[in-house]
Formats: structure tokens, sequence, C-alpha cells
């Protein structure tokens, strides 16, 4: 069942889901991937969207951006 979530939860996430999508979609260096920042970006609103669903969220940040055209 479902958790009742507050209409200010609610607006908020939906506010964080707009925003992983666009940061997703960019694809300003025309890669087909977005930039490195943008999918930080979107990692970092992913991580408020699962905490708002009552996950615990682990891990450390990587230090540094991957060098470009590393790979994965």
């Amino acid at each position: 069942m479902a958790a009742e979530r507050t209409e200010e939860e609610v607006k908020k996430l939906a506010h964080l889901g707009d925003k992983i999508m666009k940061a997703l979609r960019c694809d300003a260096g025309a890669e087909g991937t977005p930039c490195e920042s943008d999918q930080r970006a979107a990692v970092e609103f992913m991580i408020e969207y699962i905490k708002l669903h009552g996950y615990e969220v682990s891990g450390t940040r990587p230090a540094e951006p991957r060098p470009q055209g590393s790979g994965g």
C-alpha cells in the first residue's frame, strides 16, 4: 500500500521528476548522452527523489569528473 503524501511532497516529487528528465535530455555536446555536469545533477535530483520515498541512500560521490572521451 502506497504511503499517503502531502500536497507539498507531491509537488516536490513532480518538480524533481521534471528536473531529472530535463537533465537527462540535455545533449549539448551532440554525443547522444548528457554532459558530465548534467549527469551529476540528474543523480543528485534522483537521490532527493528516492529519499522522499523513504529510502536511505549511502555511498560516496566521485571525487572528480572523468576526463572527456574516457568512455564508461
